[in-house]
């Protein structure tokens, strides 16, 4: 029974791991190129919205891969043609299915992250589209994973 738990744990770890991973790589690419800023940062910004929120004890884990996955997605061939879009459709994807496996937790990953998706976008030269480009990224992140939790929003 233990084990069981410990699988179901490990693998909520992994999927809000790599679902988050890809949305720091979908703002990452939303200028169309991933600045070498970028690569460095956005790991270093993942694994500091891990003190956020820290619910069912999840984040401490999920720091440590977090940035390794950011990497890996970053250095994986086959996501090299993936738009932004595309990157953010994975991380909802991902983090649905992380919370219709039980972690509730996922509704509150746009709140978790606006401010260091923020810094992200801001690494190379900021402009009005990814501004506008980043804020619908996180109505979109809200809209969707919002059902995960039973509860009303607003």
């Amino acid at each position: 029974m233990h084990e069981n738990i410990k699988k179901k744990r490990e693998t909520l770890i992994e999927l809000q791991s790599l679902g988050e991973a890809h949305l720091y790589v979908a703002i990452a690419k939303i200028d169309g190129i991933v600045s070498k800023a970028e690569r460095i940062f956005s790991g270093v910004h993942a694994v500091k919205s891990q003190r956020l929120y820290d619910v069912l004890d999840l984040n401490s884990d999920i720091a440590l891969r977090v940035r390794n996955d950011i990497a890996d997605i970053l250095n994986d061939a086959r996501f090299h043609s993936w738009t932004s879009n595309d990157h953010t459709d994975e991380a909802i994807r991902l983090l649905k299915d992380a919370g219709s496996l039980g972690n509730w937790s996922v509704s509150l990953t746009p709140l978790k992250h606006e401010h260091y998706l923020l810094q992200v976008a801001m690494l190379d030269e900021y402009t009005f589209v990814e501004s506008r480009a980043v804020k619908e990224l996180l109505k979109k992140l809200e809209r969707e994973l919002s059902g995960n939790t039973g509860t009303p929003r607003s």
